[in-house]
């Protein structure tokens, strides 16, 4: 693995003037953990020419506490595959999906506290200028929802700089939400600046590892809807580490498959790696 690739790191960007626009799709994941364990499993057995008609269903286990199986796959055999499934992520990420959780309902209620309804779809995007943090300063959303109110919409989307973040505000022309909305207002919050490396990921594994040193599962499937946007330029570097980290653990088989989410990325751009069999 070359030394070469340490010390770089990524940051997230999304064009929001020109000609450029803000592009959802319907999410493929499902939102229950259970759900996702069974989804990630099920698309895995998909891409396994060994197991194509040899499986006769992918079930979440119901005690999955203690090192347990997440998911049990059931072989026409009798046989089971008892199955740990964990995304690839790390830990500031995960903080920083929670805050964004629950600001957006935070923003969504003092729509509705507030009673504000739009005759026509828009889009309320707003951008943060974060930094590699844990603490971040956010605005109330009661001042969101007063910008939201005072912008007057027009068939050029409106783009300001308010500080510390900037805002989108556009109407939606065609199609539904796939974005939290309430009375035909949809909002999305960014956190824009926040670094990806090649350390952070590998700290992830490495976090992984030993968080799984106790499974009691014969197979780790490990999921990201994260590390396409960074495999141009990691290369192979971080299925080396995967497979350096994790390949002298307990596990009999372990996977890593990646992916957009979106309903048609997502198929689009599904990518299996075998890290130890």
């Amino acid at each position: 693995m070359s030394d070469k690739i340490h010390g770089w790191a990524s940051i997230s960007f999304r064009p929001t003037h020109g000609t450029a626009k803000a592009v959802y799709f319907s999410s493929m994941l499902p939102q229950d953990k259970r759900l996702k364990e069974v989804f990630w499993v099920s698309t895995l057995i998909s891409k396994l020419p060994a197991f194509e008609n040899d499986v006769l269903s992918v079930r979440p286990n119901e005690d999955d506490s203690d090192g347990n199986h997440d998911v049990i796959i059931e072989l026409n055999s009798g046989h089971t595959v008892g199955v740990q499934v964990t995304e690839m992520t790390y830990e500031l990420r995960r903080k920083r999906e929670n805050i964004r959780n629950e600001y957006l309902i935070a923003i969504l209620s003092e729509i509705k506290s507030r009673g504000i309804y739009s005759t026509q779809k828009i889009l309320f995007q707003l951008y943060f200028k974060t930094a590699d943090i844990d603490e971040l300063t956010l605005q109330k959303p009661e001042v969101l929802i007063d910008i939201l109110v005072n912008e007057k919409l027009s068939d050029t989307p409106v783009i300001k700089d308010a500080g510390k973040f900037r805002y989108l505000i556009e109407r939606v022309e065609n199609g539904e939400f796939c974005i939290p909305h309430y009375n035909n207002i949809g909002v999305n919050v960014d956190f824009d600046s926040l670094p990806r490396s090649f350390e952070t990921y590998a700290k992830a594994i490495n976090y992984l590892s030993h968080k799984k040193a106790k499974s009691k599962s014969p197979w780790l499937l490990i999921w990201s809807v994260d590390f396409w946007q960074d495999k141009h330029w990691l290369g192979d570097a971080l299925i080396d580490h995967m497979k350096m980290s994790l390949t002298n653990t307990s596990f009999e088989k372990i996977f890593f498959i990646e992916s957009l989410d979106g309903d048609g990325p997502f198929q689009a751009n599904l990518t299996l790696h075998t890290i130890k069999e």
